[in-house]
Formats: C-alpha cells, structure tokens, sequence
C-alpha cells in the first residue's frame, strides 16, 4: 500500500472523477485535461481502481486463450489455475502545456503523487505548479474485468 502524505497546507479540490472503463478502454489512453487558473506550491493526483484481479472463471479462460501463443499449440501447460491471478493494470501520468512531467508504472490500486518544484513523487520530474493547461491521461494497461471503477482526485495545495 502506498504510504499516504502528511499534508499540514490549504487544499483546493481542482478534479474530482469517477469513471467505469470496459475492455473497450483496454490500450487506450483516456485524457482528463484540466486548467489550473491559479500557482500552487504542490499539486497532489489520488488515483485508484478496482478490482484489481480479474474474475478467476473469467481469468481462466482468457489465460487458456493465450497459452498456446506462449508455449506452442502442442505443448500448453495443463494447468491455467498456475497463471493466477490475473490483474488489471492501470497508471496514469501527467503533463503540463507541452510538458511531460511523469509516469509511474505501479500496480498498487491506490496511488497518490505530488509534483512541486522543489521535488515530487517517484516517476515524476520536480515541477512547479503554475497556472495554465495540464493533463491527467489514465492508461489501461490490462484491462479485463468486465468493470473497472476509476477514481481520480487533482488538489491544489499551499
């Protein structure tokens, strides 16, 4: 579980999200611009998905699907319950104007970043947080469930 920051400064609630992706959305890249109309010292992203494993009935069949891709139609392992379990995975990075900022490959369901110009979290470069155009774009790695809830929170904070 990723640590949760100790915050002692105001914070504005600049996005609030919640999206339900399909398979449909697997390897796609879903944008959520936003416009920041003010600077703040640190901008904090709090992302989270569910489920993170698929159904084992579902798991099962889609990993019997593949097997043979990987190990030759004459010799697939006889036993798909060994490929368990099977996960969906989303991150999500962030950019501002023309700026990639970062990305984080992470499979924990509950992930909080913060960027500021003094320094920002793992996978993100140290950037001040000015007004102007940014970007969220959440990227469904894996994405098999028949449902995944997304929940995505931007806050401002000085």
């Amino acid at each position: 579980m990723i640590q949760k920051l100790t915050r002692t400064e105001s914070m504005e609630t600049i996005v609030e999200r919640e999206l339900v992706l399909t398979p449909a959305s697997h390897q796609k890249h879903i944008r959520i611009p936003f416009v920041l109309t003010q600077a703040y010292q640190r901008l904090y992203v709090n992302f989270s998905f569910s489920p993170q494993y698929v159904d084992r009935e579902k798991a099962l069949v889609i990993i019997s699907q593949v097997l043979p891709d990987y190990f030759g139609a004459e010799h697939p392992p006889d036993r798909p319950e060994d490929f368990l379990p099977l996960e969906n995975l989303l991150t999500f990075s962030v950019s501002h104007g023309d700026e990639y900022v970062g990305s984080r490959h992470h499979k924990a369901t509950e992930q909080e970043v913060y960027l500021s110009a003094e320094g920002s979290s793992a996978g993100y470069l140290p950037h001040a947080v000015k007004p102007g155009n940014w970007e969220v774009q959440i990227h469904p790695h894996c994405l098999l469930s028949d449902q995944v809830q997304v929940c995505l929170k931007i806050q401002g904070g000085n």
